[in-house]
């Protein structure tokens, strides 16, 4: 057998269709930490030695249905390998193209795979035309296969470790049959040879080489007088390999009492020619040989006798246990035992015969299709008796809703330089007074608080959170006006904010306001917080710089599309941005007069989430351990968008600002 190729992976999705592109894919590279977040997803992956895996992946490794394409400088440049996957390994069905340029060239295998090896039932075609078909472990021929070549010659038997051995039937192009035993690649022990003229040779072979036995002539063998005449010592064998298949016998004594009728029974009566050339001594020492045969065939005879009464009588159709019959995507594992009061002959599942142990037991794998499927398992004893039992398997299906999965937020995954004198007033309001809820913001801003502690390196007491009841209108303009002011230091402080909430617009479109606890929204020039004045506030207190996150929108409706005011006419306001100050950076969640919106998958806002997940580190796009704001606001707004779309709705993010302001800094 030839040498099987081994793809070492070590990087490792879920259902075939509608499966969303890996984000960042196709990815290039050999630092693999990069794309352990690629999970249920279609996706391209390609080594700097040129190795290209284009697929499904699941937790950041090839998974299910994919395709490897060997284009690294080595003897399997132009091979190619179509099929399932599992854990980054060759492992189910699949197809392997031997392209490269060597002695394999034009090879091709289709069957099972295990750990990238050749495992299971396959087809293996060589490119002269050779064929074989059957079993395989550990990339070998093992089991029972079928090897046709293209001259004509054709084997069928027993292999192992890639070698005959064992049973089988060895038929050349001639017309030359063997049929026996064989061990090495070639006929070894008990074995008959058919020649073309019809002649039969029939006994013990070594390295294919005739030892001993009996040679017939045309027409002599199992037809002539001969086997006429020995008629009885034939049925005799016949019953005595019965007895051994059925284990009431020894492989020792089936083999003893065998040799014995083959070399002395059919050699003493073969031929009357011969007795002249016999002296009496021989015929008297022949003749007590085969007494004791016939004393021993007499002997099998009973327990044969024996053992058909017991399957006569018998009335207990055998016992079918199913321990498990797990679903697993497209296939199902049946586990089971199997019990009868003689001995089980044979167990079907579906009409394909199935092997059990020793102990009864049977595992069988089942392709599951959409719709589900219906397989029934059959045991027949010796008697005849037949159990049968029917098994509705159907696949497991994750609710399409909940689908998509997003990892937790971690503050803690990267270091950020610190910042001493940075302060942060972080603002999250989900339970209104006098509005609706808008879904998870306070969450948001209790994340965004680790995070500027964390990742922008603001000192825990220079951080105000102020959420719900207590983000009222007062505490607001408190915080900016006395909080912010008394503990900046005028050119030195960087200030950031971040507000999560509910935002409206003025009937023109041309005033912007931040909703707080108890606003009204009819009374947002009384009540509520004009965004321009919030500006206005923080360049009086003259700071280094200030940068604005502001997941709120303008558009009169809520994270979950309701609307603000109950009684609202259904007509969009477009907001009209305004410049901002020159040391100013302001992040926002939507644009116009669309939602800003929730992401439910994770729990949080749509805008939060994926600010807060790019400051982890994912917005860093060239690897530089700096993530600016054109960086963070690129992987926002891609991602964002998309996430919106899937949501049945636009939200597009945007930022006002110096796009090549350094944000944050991480070792």
């Amino acid at each position: 057998m030839k040498h099987i190729l081994i793809l070492l992976f070590f990087f490792s999705f879920s259902s075939a269709w509608a499966l969303p592109e890996c984000e960042g894919s196709p990815h290039r590279g050999d630092d693999l930490s990069k794309i352990k977040h690629w999970d249920n997803c279609d996706g391209t992956h390609t080594f700097n030695n040129g190795t290209k895996y284009v697929g499904e992946f699941k937790k950041g490794l090839p998974n299910e249905q994919g395709t490897l394409y060997y284009l690294a400088d080595n003897q399997h440049k132009g091979d190619k390998y179509v099929g399932e996957f599992k854990d980054g390994n060759r492992h189910g069905q699949g197809t392997y193209y031997y392209l490269a340029d060597n002695q394999f060239k034009g090879d091709k295998y289709v069957g099972e795979y295990k750990d990238n090896k050749l495992n299971g039932q396959g087809t293996y075609t060589w490119a002269n035309g050779d064929k074989y078909v059957g079993e395989f472990k550990d990339g070998k021929k093992n089991g029972q296969g079928t090897y046709i070549w293209t001259n004509g010659d054709q084997y069928a038997g027993e292999y192992k470790d890639n070698k005959r051995n064992g049973q089988g039937t060895y038929i050349w192009a001639d017309g030359h049959e063997y049929v026996g035993e064989f061990k090495g690649d070639k006929y070894n022990g008990q074995g008959t040879l058919f020649w073309p003229d019809g002649r039969v040779w029939d006994g013990q072979w070594k390295d294919e080489e005739w030892i001993s036995g009996k040679k017939y002539a045309k027409g002599e063998y199992k037809g002539s007088v001969v086997a006429n005449n020995n008629k009885n010592i034939v049925e005799e064998l016949s019953g005595l390999k019965d007895l051994y298949n059925k284990g009431i016998i020894s492989k020792e004594t089936f083999n003893k009492s065998k040799n014995r009728l083959l070399n002395n029974g059919f050699s003493n009566l073969s031929n009357n020619n011969r007795k002249s050339e016999i002296n009496q001594e021989s015929i008297v020492r022949e003749r007590n040989k085969r007494k004791r045969a016939e004393r021993e065939l007499a002997e099998l005879k009973a327990q044969k006798k024996e053992e058909k009464e017991r399957i006569s009588s018998d009335t207990e159709p055998p016992q079918i246990i199913i321990i498990s019959s797990n679903v697993q995507e497209k296939q199902a594992i049946i586990k089971g035992k199997i019990s009868d009061n003689i001995e089980v002959a044979e167990l079907t599942i579906d009409g394909r015969k199935v092997n059990f142990s020793k102990n009864d037991l049977f595992e069988h794998r089942v392709f599951v299709p959409q719709d589900g499927i219906e397989v029934i398992i059959t045991a027949t004893d010796y008697s005849g008796l037949t159990t049968k039992k029917n098994i509705l398997l159907e696949r497991k299906y994750i609710n399409q809703e909940r689908n998509f999965n997003f990892s937790k937020l971690n503050p803690l995954n990267i270091n950020g330089k610190k910042n001493k004198k940075a302060l942060a007033l972080i603002i999250g309001i989900s339970k209104y007074n006098n509005a609706p809820e808008a879904k998870y913001a306070d969450r948001d801003a209790n994340y965004f608080s680790d995070f500027a502690e964390s990742i922008l390196g603001i000192k825990k007491n220079n951080i105000k959170l102020i959420s719900n009841n207590s983000a009222n209108n007062f505490a607001i303009k408190k915080a900016l006006k006395i909080w912010l002011k008394g503990y900046s230091e005028p050119n030195q402080s960087d200030i950031y904010i971040f507000f999560a909430g509910h935002g409206l617009a003025s009937t023109d479109g041309k005033e912007l306001y931040l909703l707080p606890y108890d606003g009204e929204p009819r009374l947002l020039e009384d009540t509520a917080l004009l965004r321009s004045e919030i500006f206005e506030t923080l360049q009086s207190i003259n700071p280094k710089s200030v940068t604005v996150f502001l997941d709120a929108c303008y558009s009169g409706q809520t994270r979950e599309k309701d609307m603000i005011l109950a009684d609202a006419r259904p007509i969009a306001i477009v907001p009209v941005e305004s410049d901002v100050p020159e040391n100013f950076t302001v992040f926002s969640a939507s644009s116009g007069s669309e939602i800003s919106g929730s992401l439910p998958e994770a729990d949080h806002g749509l805008f939060s989430y994926f600010l807060m997940k790019g400051l982890e580190g994912d917005a860093d796009a060239n690897n530089d351990k700096k993530i600016t704001n054109g960086e963070l606001h690129s992987y926002v707004r891609s991602n964002v968008t998309r996430q919106a779309i899937r949501l049945g709705r636009e939200q597009t993010p945007e930022l006002k600002g110096d796009l090549n302001k350094v944000l944050v800094e991480f070792n």
